[in-house]
């Protein structure tokens, strides 16, 4: 309806898809304007996952800022999975490269995707690369305009087999700050009920040159600052500051904003926060967006 919303419940029943099928959905409104989303569930634990809609890869390199294969606090263990999908009527190549957060592997893995076809590659860090640990995604492909969409799970898995998750997208224009630039997350939160993971990276092609260095200040909800630090991002590498309130022994706000801003060095730095329920392990992704500049 105009102006409205419709939701589709149990789509895979709806597209009869059986229930070890997995694809990319494509929505095209006939008249209109329409937004859509995608959301998965976790049968058992009712964990959802969001997928929001992508833009075109083409031969323009983007970037996840972590996959992983890693044990984590409170018995978590976790992994990431890697989803592919080409949208175009014409085959495609597309180049994956996962370089280490923290040494000097970088390794690539090209796949191609018949037209229309969608990939799942499980636990990928492992899987594709041989690799463990942290590492940051670069990808593109060989389309030119609409290219292969690439994206990623990263997810705690019980011993039931149920999982506890959430979505690592590809980092967009105006969630990649140079020097000069503020990034701002929101939602940050700690206690004994949850704690915040920051985590930052640099998107540079390869590990030659300096370190950047990042100004993290944290404000409650009335903007007063909490607390204020720097910290060295390596070239072509990445960090994470675990439990970020209690790190820097700070009283965890009621709400709480994190602001990154690169303050030396001619890097490209992606920044995020990870969320996670302590007793759960459930984990919500918090995207960073550019700060605005004063005019």
């Amino acid at each position: 309806p105009p102006g409205g919303i419709l939701q589709f419940n149990g789509l895979g029943a709806t597209l009869d898809l059986f229930s070890r099928d997995a694809g990319g959905l494509v929505i095209q409104p006939t008249r209109g304007t329409a937004i859509a989303t995608v959301v998965a569930i976790d049968n058992r634990t009712n964990d959802p996952t969001y997928f929001p809609p992508d833009l075109p890869a083409s031969q323009q390199v983007r970037a996840i800022p972590v996959i992983g294969h890693v044990d984590g606090a409170n018995g978590s263990h976790f992994r990431s999975d890697i989803y592919l999908f080409n949208p175009t009527g014409a085959t495609s190549t597309v180049t994956l490269e996962a370089k280490q957060w923290d040494g000097p592997s970088m390794m690539l893995a090209s796949f191609t995707l018949l037209p229309r076809e969608a990939r799942v590659i499980t636990d990928a860090l492992p899987t594709l690369f041989g690799l463990t640990g942290l590492a940051r995604l670069r990808y593109w492909s060989n389309t030119f305009g609409d290219g292969v969409r690439v994206t990623s799970r990263t997810y705690t898995i019980e011993e039931s087999g149920a999982t506890y998750g959430s979505l690592i997208p590809p980092l967009n224009h105006f969630q990649i700050a140079a020097s000069g630039d503020s990034l701002e997350i929101l939602g940050v939160k700690g206690g004994s009920g949850f704690r915040t993971n920051v985590g930052l990276v640099d998107l540079a092609p390869s590990t030659i040159g300096a370190e950047t260095t990042v100004r993290l200040s944290v404000f409650d909800q009335t903007l007063r600052q909490l607390d204020t630090f720097t910290v060295n991002v390596p070239r072509a590498g990445g960090m994470q500051i675990n439990d970020i309130f209690a790190a820097r022994g700070i009283q965890p706000p009621q709400a709480g904003l994190l602001v990154a801003r690169v303050v030396d060095g001619d890097g490209l730095i992606g920044a995020y926060a990870t969320l996670v329920d302590n007793i759960t392990n459930d984990t919500t992704y918090l995207g960073a967006q550019l700060g605005a500049q004063p005019n």
